[in-house]
């Protein structure tokens, strides 16, 4: 009714939810999926007749190219089929709940392909040829590798040896550039790390709704957040999803820590403060991100044995891989997990890119 009125689906969406509020715990979020994915089924069947009328012979499926595409609509992009084989759900779009791909007319001509549109980690559209599909962007664009001091994240997982040499050249860099050692906004090594390997980034804000799309079936991440005197809880969440990223401390190594139990979260934000109120970070790990287990990088950075050299006497490449953290962000990990390590549930973000988190 909402289609054929020209209304917009939220009034759809309230009407609903309150038909299933006693049925489902997140009433808005069932009626919300439900809405969208028959309005996308709907538009994809009045595709279908139009491209009937217009006598298209073939249709080619088009998705969207950003780091929140699911899996299937990666390997569908690009592909064609001859109209008689359109069918929603197989061959054209809605291939799962919040399917934001969709269709256009295929012709097998040579003329100037144009250009499509995607969009970087921070949400910023750019232009690609229109012959690009997602593998192929996905591979030019976001699995880039550089070997140079500066942007090399998403470089393939390197060895200790490496590391050490990498170490060593931020160690170097620091001492000839000591004004790049900052006090304002957390731990300073790991403040620099972050920038110099792009950790600092922004993480990709999304909709309650495409949250609760994108969520389905994962791990959402929880960070409990309480006032304190210089800082409101607020505050910091917005400095998180649009602000610097602070280099956070951690008893297990530096990062930003969050848990897969959103009660310890709300403990954090509700019990612990005494300033005010609290408040919790809702986030997703992009499928891309690339976790270690806290067990195996301590093993591998406990090796080098800089826990036993005393502060004031290591060497400034030791100082720069002197916590887990520091070490699994140079080896090119976006985040430690613990997996129930010691009844423990944290995971320790290292790379705000890597994190989508809920407005």
């Amino acid at each position: 009714m909402t289609i054929i009125q020209g209304k917009a689906p939220d009034e759809a969406i309230r009407t609903l939810s309150k038909y299933v509020a006693d049925k489902t715990k997140n009433a808005k979020y069932a009626a919300g999926r439900l809405v969208m994915t028959e309005q996308a089924y709907f538009h994809s069947v009045a595709q279908q007749e139009a491209f009937k009328e217009l006598d298209v012979e073939e249709f080619e499926v088009v998705a969207t190219l950003d780091n929140l595409t699911s899996e299937i609509c990666q390997e569908m992009d690009g592909k064609h089929f001859p109209m008689k084989d359109y069918e929603p759900g197989v061959t054209a779009p809605p291939f799962h709940p919040w399917c934001r791909s969709v269709t256009v007319p295929y012709f097998d001509d040579d003329f100037d392909v144009g250009e499509r549109a995607a969009r970087d980690e921070d949400g910023e559209t750019y232009y690609v040829p229109a012959d690009m599909t997602y593998p192929e962007w996905k591979q030019s664009f976001v699995d880039g590798e550089t070997d140079g001091l500066n942007n090399i994240v998403d470089r393939p997982i390197i060895e200790q040896s490496k590391i050490i040499e990498l170490a060593k050249k931020f160690a170097d860099d620091l001492l000839q550039h000591p004004d790049k050692i900052k006090f304002d906004n957390g731990e300073p090594i790991e403040n620099y790390l972050n920038k110099e390997i792009g950790y600092d980034g922004l993480p990709n804000v999304v909709s309650a709704s495409e949250f609760d799309m994108l969520s389905e079936g994962k791990q959402v991440l929880y960070r409990g957040i309480t006032d304190l005197n210089d800082i409101t809880a607020k505050e910091m969440l917005e400095q998180f999803k649009y602000g610097s990223f602070y280099s956070g401390r951690g008893v297990y190594g530096n990062g930003t820590y969050a848990d897969i139990d959103k009660s310890v979260a709300e403990y954090y934000a509700y019990k612990l403060g005494r300033l005010g109120h609290g408040d919790i970070l809702e986030m997703l790990l992009m499928n891309e991100a690339k976790t270690v287990s806290f067990r195996d990088i301590y093993k591998e950075w406990e090796k080098l044995g800089i826990y036993k050299i005393p502060e004031n006497k290591r060497e400034v490449y030791q100082q720069v891989i002197g916590n887990v953290g520091a070490y699994a962000s140079i080896k090119g990990y976006d985040a430690i997990t613990f997996d129930g390590w010691q009844k423990k549930n944290y995971v320790i973000i290292l790379n705000r890119t890597k994190v989508i988190v809920k407005e």
